[in-house]
C-alpha cells in the first residue's frame, strides 16, 4: 500500500509492524493522536505470508469515531474468515476473485458503503478505476459495465460464489475447527456482482 501511495503521490503516514505481529488498537490510537491530519486509514486484514489476522473489529470503531474513512484489504481473508460487514461498517472492503472466493484470478471486488462512495465523484486518479463512475453506471443503466464487460472472468466467478457451502472451516486459523456462516457473505457478494 505504501508503494501505491508513493507512486500516486498521495501523502501518507506509515504504521509499520512486523508481519508476524498484529496491528493493535493502541498503536493505531497513538499514531492518530500524533497525526490528526489523517483522513483515510487502510489496513490489511490477514497478512498473506504469515496468516496474522489484524483485529479490524477493535480498530475500525476508533477510526469511525474520528470520522476517518476506513479501507480494509481483505484479499486473503474475505470468504475464508468471518467478517461481519454490517457490524464492521468499513467504508471500503477490497478483495479479489481468487484466494478464498476460489474464482478465476484477475477480478477486483470492492464492497463500499454507499454513503461514502457517493462523496467521491470527480476524485478518481484513473479513468478505468473510477469506482464512483462504475457505481453510477451500474445504478443508472441496469447493471451495465462502463467498458466491455469482463464476461470471461465474471461468469466463472458466479459459480464458486453460488456453490459456497453454508458452513466453511476457516483456513487461516491454525487448527481451525471454528465454523462460519458464509450465506450472508455469498448473498452480499452476488448482489454486488449482479447489481
Amino acid at each position: 500500500m505504501m508503494q501505491m501511495a508513493d507512486y500516486l503521490n498521495i501523502a501518507h503516514v506509515d504504521l509499520k509492524v512486523s508481519e508476524t505481529e498484529p496491528i493493535t488498537h493502541d498503536l493505531v490510537a497513538t499514531m492518530l493522536n500524533a497525526h490528526p491530519e489523517i483522513t483515510h486509514f487502510a489496513m490489511v486484514h490477514c497478512e498473506t505470508t504469515t496468516g496474522i489476522l489484524n483485529p479490524i473489529e477493535t480498530i475500525l470503531p476508533e477510526l469511525q469515531e474520528r470520522h476517518i474513512v476506513t479501507i480494509v484489504d481483505a484479499m486473503s481473508s474475505f470468504g475464508g474468515v468471518p467478517i461481519d460487514l454490517t457490524a464492521l461498517q468499513a467504508d471500503y472492503l477490497i478483495t479479489s476473485s481468487n484466494k478464498c472466493i476460489q474464482g478465476v484470478p484477475g477480478f477486483s471486488i470492492v464492497l463500499a458503503k454507499r454513503a461514502t462512495l457517493e462523496t467521491t465523484q470527480y476524485q478518481a486518479r484513473s479513468l478505468s478505476l473510477d469506482l464512483y463512475d462504475q457505481y453510477k453506471t451500474f445504478e443508472e443503466h441496469d447493471g451495465k459495465w462502463r467498458f466491455t464487460s469482463p464476461t470471461t472472468w465474471f461468469m466463472p466467478l458466479l459459480k464458486p460464489c453460488a456453490n459456497w457451502p453454508t458452513k466453511v472451516a476457516s483456513p487461516f486459523v491454525s487448527g481451525a475447527t471454528k465454523k462460519m456462516n458464509n450465506s450472508s457473505v455469498r448473498d452480499s457478494l452476488l448482489w454486488a456482482i449482479r447489481s
